[in-house]
């Protein structure tokens, strides 16, 4: 075996390396015997300025990316480093190679074989990757203390407050004294607010201009997704929502504005386009209607809320405007006219009488003066109140209060709280019970003379057993409403075994109810105290936090950014599902440990994407037949597996043509990288590498591989045929070459 750092220059061909291979063999027999040659050359070729990075489309432009997607995918340079190209002649005789000191007939373009393999960088620096991964220390909580000071007041604010009590006896200032103080505290107000502003203010109004347009935006395109397993699995949100674009927004302000200064500084700017919203009654752009999903994110579902507290808000105001003159009239004749009477008097039947229009009878207090409806919405089909048969109108009601996880969480832990027993069941009755009252009160204005029949019949049908009768005939005043009803059957039935339980929540409800309609109503949902809320818990949000609740829709944009290369090859496609599946349970569990499990696997993903998306790119062929490009699609595929991939066809081949033309594209640019310096040769500077010829369109080699093999008796001519075999690489940084040479022990 020999070991150099510099290759000899008798040793830098073919042809000395088979002198020195049959000085060694000592062949005891005449001729002697053939031997066989293999030899193996590889190029290796280093610039991709054909093919730039990002890839581009036919306009020149880089490939735009999906609706809602994260904008920028990828590494940052290419990841494929080199291609080598290993050319092999496999198994010749040496009389049919020529390869001296001045010339070699070793053409890579005549090599009967071909085989290629890719260098790709392990630890390329990712665009999106690299990302998520700063976003995960923030989340982790490392920042908060340092980037979230406690804003307010002042130190001159706070001695101020401290000292409240001793001003009491101080003189009273002078005017002049309390404007420099006023003037002073705007002063460094500004000058606090100033040095806290991280984005430049034009670059920040554009910013809110495009997350919240001062006009009503146009419908966004729904995305091709939108009914897939990304919109329907992942508890983020819909990718064309406000809260998907604020989240790529402030992604993109931490990522070229200041960090999380700059993330926080345009939040707080969001927060307070929020607020001016909310007081001027303006919808959010991109935020679905009604009650929050709670299939979506956390904060996704505030910013619902938000819009729904804007609604109604708008609503109750409309309806102000509209039912203000009406109630003011309604309220001017509905006043009542009092007259002179006795104490007690009697009427005709000796019914006794307490004051003017009411009359007692059964020690129950009835209004003789008719109640008007109030708050109707339509008629229930054909049914009938059961004493007075009027007709049963269904009542405007309350809306339910819209509520998000976490207030439902709240709520839940409130009733847990409450404990167990009698007394705790009926408080627990009573807080779920307001909706009821509510319903009912609106029922009573709605339906007058209406009792808990009618209303179990409207609002709980399956406690209605109809035709079913009581135990007992029960006579039941008021039963008729008018001449023109008494001919109308009277329904037959009684209500649920449930219902007739002593002490049942909504006997006791109806018994405590009025007649007051929705709109006169306390409002269940109090929309300025739930936007308080909101706003409030949307500006404490720590940056940990805030990362935290943007991480869905983020995770989200990454997927929607690889679905396109999902079903390009079957790496691509298991490695999807496989983050997909990681990406389900982290948005759902919304725990740091499976973020940061994710983010592995979507590295790995946008790895194997851009290697694939740089070797696609790479073996294309626009002139191609169908056939040829189905061969590069497939080369591409097996690449993207093994290691080394033989070529079809060598040099002749679809593939073979492509690789060529990367080679002569680069010698033509003068853009060969040699293994030298200054123009060494590729194995050393004292000794240069055998003529090529003059045609190639190929580099020096960057190594070439000699394997010699041969057959015959030794030591003696009557020896048993052994066989016997040398091996030699040529590189430009060493010189190995190792035999083995075998011998008959037995007949020597």
């Amino acid at each position: 075996m020999v070991h150099l750092k510099n290759t000899p220059r008798q040793l830098n061909h073919l042809a000395g390396l088979i002198e020195v291979f049959k000085t060694k063999l000592m062949v005891p027999i005449s001729p002697a015997p053939p031997i066989l040659v293999s030899v193996r050359f590889t190029y290796v070729l280093r610039d991709w300025a054909m093919h730039e990075w990002p890839i581009e489309d036919e306009k020149g432009s880089a490939t735009p990316p999906p609706e809602g997607a994260w904008p920028c995918v990828g590494t940052v340079c290419d990841p494929i480093f080199e291609l080598h190209l290993a050319a092999t002649w496999p198994n010749l005789a040496e009389e049919m190679i020529v390869d001296n000191e001045t010339y070699s007939d070793l053409d890579p373009t005549q090599a009967p074989s071909w085989s290629v393999r890719v260098k790709i960088d392990e630890e390329p620096q990712l665009l999106l990757g690299d990302l998520l991964k700063e976003l995960l220390v923030v989340a982790a909580g490392k920042s908060d203390a340092m980037f979230v000071p406690p804003e307010g007041r002042d130190e001159g604010e706070g001695r101020d407050i401290q000292s409240a009590l001793q001003r009491l006896t101080e003189p009273v200032p002078s005017i002049s004294t309390l404007t420099s103080s006023v003037v002073s505290r705007a002063r460094r107000k500004l000058t606090r607010e100033s040095n806290n502003n991280v984005i430049p203010e034009l670059l920040l109004n554009a910013m809110l201009e495009d997350l919240l347009p001062d006009v009503d935006p146009p419908p966004a395109p729904e995305p091709p997704d939108e009914s897939g397993r990304l919109h329907d699995q992942l508890k983020s949100c819909s990718v064309s929502s406000l809260t998907h674009r604020a989240a790529l927004l402030l992604c993109e302000a931490y990522q070229q504005h200041g960090g999380v200064r700059g993330m926080l500084h345009l939040w707080q700017e969001i927060i307070l386009e929020l607020r001016y919203r909310w007081d001027n009654n303006i919808l959010l752009p991109w935020t679905e209607h009604g009650h929050p999903d709670l299939g979506a994110s956390l904060l996704h579902q505030k910013l619902q809320l938000l819009n729904c507290c804007i609604e109604r808000k708008r609503a109750r105001e409309n309806e102000a405007l509209v039912q203000g003159p009406v109630e003011e009239e309604e309220a001017s004749a509905s006043e009542d006219e009092f007259f002179e009477c006795e104490e007690t008097v009697s009427d005709e039947d000796g019914s006794p009488l307490t004051r003017k229009g009411s009359v007692r009878r059964n020690d129950v207090f009835r209004d003789s003066k008719p109640q008007h409806p109030d708050g109707r919405l339509k008629r229930l089909g054909d049914m009938r109140l059961l004493d007075t048969g009027a007709p049963l109108y269904v009542p405007i009601t309350q809306e339910p209060a819209p509520m998000t996880e976490d207030m439902l969480a709240e709520h839940e832990q409130s009733l847990v709280e409450l404990g167990h027993g009698e007394e705790a069941a009926k408080l627990r009755a009573q807080m779920q019970s307001a909706s009821l009252l509510s319903d009912m009160e609106a029922f009573k204005a709605a339906n007058p003379g209406c009792k808990l029949d009618d209303f179990v019949r409207w609002h709980s049908p399956r406690d209605w057993n109809e035709g079913d009768t009581h135990s007992d005939d029960e006579d039941d005043d008021g039963g008729n409403a008018g001449d023109e009803q008494t001919d109308q059957p009277k329904p037959r039935g009684r209500l649920s075994k449930r219902m007739r339980l002593p002490g049942n929540i909504w006997a006791e409800c109806w018994q405590s109810t009025k007649s007051v309609a929705a709109r006169k109503q306390r409002r269940l949902f109090d929309d300025t105290k739930e936007t308080e809320k909101t706003l409030q818990w949307l500006s404490s949000l720590r940056p940990s936090q805030l990362v935290l609740n943007l991480l869905p829709c983020l995770v989200h944009a990454a997927m929607q950014a690889f679905q396109v290369s999902e079903k390009c090859h079957p790496s691509l496609s298991l490695l999807y599902e496989q983050t997909f599946q990681r990406t389900v349970r982290a948005t759902r569990m919304q725990e740091l440990r499976h973020y940061e499990e994710l983010v592995q696997k979507l590295c790995q993903l946008e790895m194997m994407v851009s290697r694939f998306q740089s070797l696609k790119a790479k073996f294309s062929s626009e002139v191609a037949r169908d056939d040829e490009k189905e061969e590069l699609a497939r080369f591409v595929d097996c690449i993207m597996e093994k290691p080394e991939v033989k070529v079809i066809g060598a040099a002749k081949g679809p593939v073979g043509r492509v690789v060529h033309r990367m080679f002569a594209a680069a010698r033509t640019r003068g853009r060969f990288t040699p293994a030298g310096n200054g123009g060494e040769s590729a194995l050393g500077e004292e000794a240069p590498t055998p003529a090529t010829p003059t045609s190639s369109d190929f580099p020096p080699p960057e190594g070439r591989e000699f394997i010699l093999r041969t057959e015959c008796p030794r030591p003696a001519p009557y020896s048993q045929v052994s066989p016997h075999r040398m091996y030699c690489v040529l590189t430009r940084e060493e010189f190995r070459l190792s035999a083995a040479f075998s011998e008959d022990t037995a007949f020597h």
